[in-house]
């Protein structure tokens, strides 16, 4: 059994507050470009850096902060299997069996 993690209920709470209207926004914003490149018409890094804060977000690593996290914001969940089912992140995760890197995976949960 894990013991309690005092950072589960501010995360929890961040959810519902602050990191929520980020979330809201940035969907919109994900949206609004179309759902596969935010800064223009090709892959930059402003994608691999989204796709790598969703994929952290819905790991499972933080205590508080579910896998499913990204189901109330289609677009942004979305995207971020669009850029882990492109062929250089999917080969560079190919390898990956296990731990918090496994949500970098398309089909990820």
């Amino acid at each position: 059994i894990r013991a309690f993690d005092p950072r589960t209920r501010p995360r929890q709470d961040l959810l519902q507050g602050a990191t929520k209207d980020k979330l809201t926004r940035l969907n919109a914003a994900v949206e609004a470009a179309g759902g596969k490149h935010v800064a223009g018409g090709k892959l930059s890094n402003v994608d691999l850096a989204i796709f790598v804060a969703l994929s952290q977000l819905k790991s499972g690593q933080y205590d508080g902060i579910p896998k499913d996290v990204l189901s109330p914001y289609p677009a942004l969940s979305s995207f971020q299997q669009y850029i882990a089912g492109l062929e250089p992140i999917k080969k560079h995760y190919a390898g990956i069996t296990e731990g918090s890197r496994l949500a970098y995976k398309p089909d990820s949960a």
